[in-house]
């Protein structure tokens, strides 16, 4: 008998687990397919680039800057995730995590900003970008944390 109490225990473990991540799921699907059309879209431009088929120059990313609504929508889906409960906070933490991707991208033009400062540019971004595939959670939010600063702060108009 003891060895099906534990079992049972272990199962509503196991289901209060999977409530968690259900929760937070969608918010991962929407940023993941947000970054991949990025990262695809950075990629045909440089193609077409090389190629010279591009339509348009391309914009480098250390020149990306972000409307000013973008930090305080952050902020409001941060503490509406953080206050809410049921399915409103469902949706906010899904809006938070979308809403952090464009900070993301601020980040990494502050990383581009800073690598222009170095002789081996491109040694340097290929070896930021190994580190932030291999430690990918933590860097990530790292880099997110360096975006919302540059919002505030604006380092690289400093750094000029």
């Amino acid at each position: 008998l003891g060895q099906f109490a534990g079992e049972a225990g272990e199962l509503a473990a196991v289901a209060g687990m999977v409530a968690d991540y259900a929760a937070i799921v969608p918010g991962i699907i929407a940023v993941s397919w947000v970054l991949m059309t990025v990262i695809n879209a950075a990629l045909a431009q440089l193609l077409a680039l090389r190629g010279g088929q591009a339509q348009r120059p391309g914009a480098p990313l250390a020149e990306l800057w972000l409307p000013g609504w973008c930090g305080p929508a952050l902020a409001i889906g941060t503490l509406a995730a953080l206050v809410a409960g049921g399915d409103l906070a469902f949706f906010a933490q899904g809006l938070a995590a979308l809403l952090a991707v464009p900070f993301l991208m601020q980040g990494l033009a502050v990383v581009h900003s800073l690598a222009h400062r170095l002789p081996a540019r491109g040694l340097a971004l290929a070896g930021f970008y190994l580190v932030l595939i291999l430690f990918s959670w933590p860097l990530v939010v790292v880099v997110v944390v360096l975006g919302l600063v540059e919002d505030w702060a604006h380092l690289r108009r400093r750094l000029a």
